[in-house]
């Protein structure tokens, strides 16, 4: 896996999900999406138990945005594996 910052480069030089050989292969773009659940900054639909009120941080990006750059990647023929932990964030996912 590459991170998505790198992506405009591995797609500018044509690469897609399987280039490579038994000794090095690429396989997907990891996207981070969210927070964190031990960090307390995961974004809930129920508040943190020790906070009430408080459904941590939302993401900086946007739905239509995260939409967007996963249908890029995804027509650019990458699977796509995503870290995310809130269900608010996995629900964007």
């Amino acid at each position: 896996m590459f991170s998505e910052t790198h992506f405009p480069a591995v797609a500018a030089l044509g690469l897609k999900s399987g280039f490579g050989d038994d000794l090095l292969r690429l396989t997907s773009i990891k996207v981070f999406h969210g927070n964190s659940l031990s960090g307390r900054t995961a974004w809930l639909s129920e508040p943190y138990s020790d906070r009430p009120g408080y459904y941590g941080i939302q993401p900086a990006r946007s739905q239509d945005d995260l939409d967007k750059a996963f249908q890029q990647m995804h027509d650019a023929g990458w699977q796509i594996a995503t870290h995310s932990n809130g269900d608010r964030e996995i629900d964007m996912v």
